[in-house]
């Protein structure tokens, strides 16, 4: 597995959890799964399935964050 690859996950992780944080989000499985990742990839055994899943679920968390609040 590309190390780079992994870091990349990572950092987006890192970036987009403290939002989720703010907005009231939970991020615990997020973050389950950061961890996964990191020892998966110092393991050798996280696939870039795992990694394609987790980036899609970060970026999908990002678009609800950034998406417009219902009218009041």
């Amino acid at each position: 597995m590309n190390a780079a690859a992994i870091f990349n996950i990572i950092e987006k992780g890192l970036t987009v959890i403290p939002l989720l944080i703010s907005a009231g989000t939970t991020v615990v499985p997020l973050i389950t799964r950061l961890k996964a990742v990191l020892k998966g990839g110092a393991d050798g055994t996280v696939t870039q399935t795992e990694l394609e899943a987790l980036e899609a679920d970060l970026d999908a968390a990002l678009d609800e964050f950034n998406s417009p609040l219902p009218p009041a």
